[in-house]
């Protein structure tokens, strides 16, 4: 009896074991994903924009309004502190399978930090920090079993 037992406790706790990695890898995906759509926004809308011969489509001397994931931004609205302006974009479940957050139906994922940095030169930096399991928080407070996941990128 106490075999079957033992057997038992231990099948149940690889299963527990398991259960929780796989959790891990979906909200490091979470993550990595709403880092990634940060990222691919903003060199979108600077390449989409991009003309020679005119005012690059980001500016340290002028606001810029965008649309990332059904979401109106503004770049440039903090007034470009040492040449950096920084934005949020939030990932919703599509509960109402619609494309469009439906509140209260559906709850925040995973976010995403985005910071674009102009240089002296003229060329870019953009960091965006996702993260995952959000939740009623903001972005930048810190969650508890959260994953972050990073990309930067220099063009």
């Amino acid at each position: 009896m106490s075999v079957v037992a033992s057997i038992g406790i231990s099948v149940f706790e690889m299963s527990f074991v398991e259960l929780m990695l796989t959790e891990s890898v979906k909200e490091s995906q979470s993550a990595f994903y709403a880092a990634d759509t940060g990222m691919e926004c903003v060199m979108y809308w600077d390449n989409l924009n991009f003309k020679p011969e005119t005012a690059p489509m980001f500016s340290t001397s002028t606001t810029k309004n965008i649309k990332c994931n059904n979401q109106d931004i503004t770049v440039g609205d903090n007034g470009w502190i040492n040449d950096q302006d920084q934005f949020e974009l939030l990932f919703f479940d599509d509960i109402n399978n619609n494309g469009v957050q439906d509140p209260p139906d559906e709850k925040t994922t995973s976010c995403a930090d985005i910071t674009l940095t102009i240089k002296p030169d003229g060329s870019k930096k953009t960091e965006s920090l996702g993260r995952s399991r959000y939740g009623e928080a903001s972005c930048a407070t810190s969650y508890p079993g959260r994953a972050e996941r990073g990309i930067e990128a220099n063009f």
